[in-house]
C-alpha cells in the first residue's frame, strides 16, 4: 500500500529517504496534490506499494535491536559525560 504523509512528528524521520512514501508539507493543498498524484499515477503507485515491505524490515526488531543496544552500551561506557544525541553519535562496531 502507498503512503501518503505529512511531515508531522516523527513521520519526517521514518519516511525520510524512503522509496514507499510521499511526503508533503502540512499544508492542505500539497498534500492534497501528493494524494492526487498517487491516485492518478499507476506506475508510482505500484512502486511506492512494492517498496513497503522492502522498507519495513528498517523498522523490525532485527534492525532496532542493535542500535538500541549499542546506544545503551554508548551510555554505559561514557556514563559520567554527557552524550548530546545518542542515536547519531552510535556507530555500530
Amino acid at each position: 500500500m502507498p503512503i501518503v504523509s505529512t511531515v508531522v512528528m516523527g513521520t519526517a524521520t521514518v519516511l525520510c529517504g524512503t522509496q514507499s512514501a510521499l511526503v508533503s508539507t502540512e499544508d492542505a493543498d500539497a498534500f492534497a496534490t501528493q494524494v492526487a498524484r498517487v491516485l492518478s499515477d499507476p506506475l508510482l503507485r505500484d512502486s511506492l506499494a512494492a517498496a513497503g515491505p522492502r522498507e519495513a524490515g528498517a523498522w523490525g526488531m532485527d534492525a532496532l535491536m542493535p542500535k538500541l543496544l549499542g546506544i545503551y552500551a554508548l551510555h554505559a561506557r561514557n556514563r559520567d559525560q554527557p552524550v548530546a544525541n545518542p542515536v547519531r553519535e552510535y556507530r555500530r562496531p
